[in-house]
């Protein structure tokens, strides 16, 4: 990042299936870093275990427009869909939220 300020986070809170270890779900996510870093308008992510299986993910985007193409990409992208098959889809929480100060 080129020390601008992100214009919009993407923050998701979730739960793995109770089948998926911390080493299983480590992996997940570094396979959705892998996707989120070759979209369009991606700044960084940084995602944080709660308590496995909970975690909270949070992405930087440069646009609202960005983290939503992003989004939508990767519901019906196939590299995603085992990733989202090994979480519980009533747990998932999803905004995005614009930077309006620094």
């Amino acid at each position: 990042m080129s020390g601008q300020k992100s214009n919009c986070l993407e923050l998701v809170e979730f739960q793995f299936n109770s089948e998926v270890s911390p080493a299983e779900a480590q992996q997940a996510l570094q396979k959705l870093s892998e996707f989120a870093q070759s979209q369009p308008g991606f700044e960084r992510r940084q995602f944080t275990e709660v308590q496995h299986p909970r975690y909270v993910d949070m992405v930087w985007w440069s646009s609202l427009e960005s983290a939503q193409n992003a989004a939508d990409a990767a519901m019906k992208s196939t590299f995603c869909a085992p990733i989202f098959a090994k979480m519980d889809p009533q747990s998932v929480k999803m905004g995005h939220y614009l930077s309006v100060a620094s």
